[in-house]
């Protein structure tokens, strides 16, 4: 019984580096694919934002790159909650 486990595992063992590695490449071909699918809402929503709230868009354009990284919501939902005027848009 333990030879036949042994046998099994080496087996095993032979076929997990090749899986692994075909495992690595959708990853990295689903990361790349998430990543452009961020950067194109980012894009749509930039967009609609400088379509129907130029402002809003003016003012999240002026503020530092290190702060639009990821933070493309959060940056322009702050500065909307500052102008009530501009919350009756939506």
């Amino acid at each position: 019984m333990k030879q036949e486990f042994t046998d099994i595992k080496t087996k095993l063992k032979e076929f997990y580096p090749p899986y692994m590695a075909i495992a690595k490449v959708y990853a990295q071909k689903w990361i790349a694919i998430v990543i452009k699918a961020q950067n194109d809402l980012y894009v749509l929503t930039h967009e609609w934002f400088s379509t129907h709230l130029p402002r809003v868009a003016q003012q999240y354009d002026k503020a530092p790159p290190w702060t639009q990284k990821g933070l493309f919501l959060p940056s322009l939902v702050l500065p909307i909650s500052n102008h009530p005027e501009l919350l009756q848009c939506f």
